[in-house]
């Protein structure tokens, strides 16, 4: 009796195992809840640091959209004391304008829209299109140029101008209103009722240029080699010989020819165009390279301007960790601009 008495009375290893694991158990659960807590707090401090910055940025975008409008409706007022509508790359809208933050950096380019060539431009058709596909009399001022562009975009392998022809007859098919084939090239709604999924061409002016990856003459390698130089417009009044990109001055040729310039040409094209460029179309086409064209024929006008409407603001900014551009289409009409479109993706 007196054993067992002694025994009741020692400690319990089992009993102080157990307690030991339960020890343990609960230590672990607080290192975890504090770990999960730690980690949520970061998470939502990083998040509310993201949705701050975010909405910063955003913000920043948004005024760099007003400073462009404001840039350009001081030029226009600028232009208009002077007598002078003329737009070219030397004016203050033109240059890069970075401006340093606390967290980051700000930076806003505009750029000259109708400096490339305006592929809504393409639906216009001239009144009597009875003569053959490569006879320059079917096309209208700003067909051949797009046809002189495509020969233009690899020079070490030139395209033909009947490979050009049938590349600009779908799209003008694809932006025309009507349902009618243009030329033997053409392809009208039919056609791509064939297509598997089926495809309806727009019958309108296209809303962006990546539309043209639809129409039935373009291929990717194509459309990547066209894209620096086109752009879709709702209404411009043509290419600015001011701000146009090189290669574009080379597609101003004679009415009676379908090829482009040459290298040398647009390359004078840049020298006579230098500084404040041409202050009328007239001037341009009193300039050197063009003039010494018109004997063997004339340059046309249409399509050719030395003033812009339309315009593209890329702006860039930089808040703590976020990082975002955005492309905003402006208009000015008679000095007034306003925002038209905007897009995370160049237009």
């Amino acid at each position: 009796m007196i054993h067992n008495r002694r025994a009741l009375n020692l400690p319990s290893t089992h009993q102080n195992g157990v307690a030991l694991i339960a020890a343990l158990i609960i230590v672990g659960l607080v290192t975890a809840l504090a770990i999960g807590l730690a980690t949520t707090h970061d998470r939502t401090l990083l998040l509310a640091e993201s949705r701050f910055h975010g909405n910063q940025a955003q913000e920043y975008l948004l005024g760099a959209e007003e400073l462009g409008r404001f840039a350009l409706e001081k030029d226009f007022e600028s232009d208009r004391e002077d007598n002078e509508l003329v737009d070219s790359l030397e004016e203050p809208w033109a240059q890069e304008q970075p401006f340093p933050l606390d967290e980051g950096f700000l930076k806003g380019q505009l750029e000259d829209a109708q400096g490339k060539f305006d592929v809504n431009r393409l639906a216009v058709q001239n009144q009597d299109n009875g003569t053959g596909d490569t006879s320059p009399e079917r096309y209208t001022s700003d067909q051949k140029r797009f046809i002189r562009l495509l020969q233009l975009l690899d020079e070490e392998n030139p395209m033909s101008i009947s490979d050009a022809i049938e590349i600009l007859q779908p799209i003008i098919d694809w932006i025309d209103p009507d349902d009618d084939s243009f030329g033997f090239s053409g392809a009208e709604s039919l056609e791509y009722q064939r297509e598997d999924p089926p495809i309806r061409p727009a019958n309108g002016p296209l809303k962006s240029i990546s539309e043209l990856r639809l129409v039935k003459s373009m291929t990717p390698e194509l459309f990547d080699a066209l894209e620096p130089y086109i752009t879709a417009l709702p209404d411009s009044n043509g290419l600015n010989v001011n701000t146009a990109k090189p290669l574009l001055l080379r597609t101003i040729n004679l009415e009676n020819d379908l090829t482009p310039l040459s290298k040398a040409d647009g390359e004078q094209m840049l020298l006579d165009r230098a500084g404040s460029g041409y202050i009328g179309i007239a001037e341009f086409l009193d300039s050197g390279v063009i003039s010494s064209l018109t004997p063997l024929g004339t340059v046309s006008s249409n399509g050719l301007t030395v003033n812009t409407s339309y315009f593209t603001l890329k702006a860039e900014v930089e808040v703590g960790r976020q990082r975002r551009t955005q492309y905003s289409l402006i208009l000015r009409d008679n000095g007034d601009a306003k925002i038209i479109q905007r897009s995370d993706f160049n237009l």
